[in-house]
């Protein structure tokens, strides 16, 4: 008996794995980002729905400077530098920032 429901309980599970695979399949979720925008204005959440090029905002989606890159690599031999300046008996404080 207890086998018996150990292979119910299989199937069920098997049963809900397929019927959701089918359903994700059937829903086509490349469209569903279109259609929850429109669902969204047809509620009135929102008016309408613009590109960031519409916005002006194209330039977010453009890769960073390499400026930035060459400023990090530029702080990066500039510490090793330093670093091989040190001593190994090189004191240092830290303050402690007490009233």
């Amino acid at each position: 008996m207890k086998k018996l429901l150990s292979w119910k309980s299989l199937a069920l599970v098997l049963l809900a794995v397929i019927g959701i695979s089918v359903s994700i399949l059937m829903a086509q979720p490349s469209q569903a980002k279109s259609a929850n925008y429109q669902r969204m204005i047809e509620l009135g959440f929102i008016d309408e729905v613009k590109s960031p090029e519409e916005l002006g905002l194209d330039y977010l989606q453009q890769p960073p400077p390499e400026l930035i890159a060459a400023d990090i690599m530029n702080n990066i031999r500039w510490a090793k530098e330093e670093v091989a300046l040190r001593t190994e008996d090189f004191r240092y404080g830290i303050p402690l920032g007490t009233n």
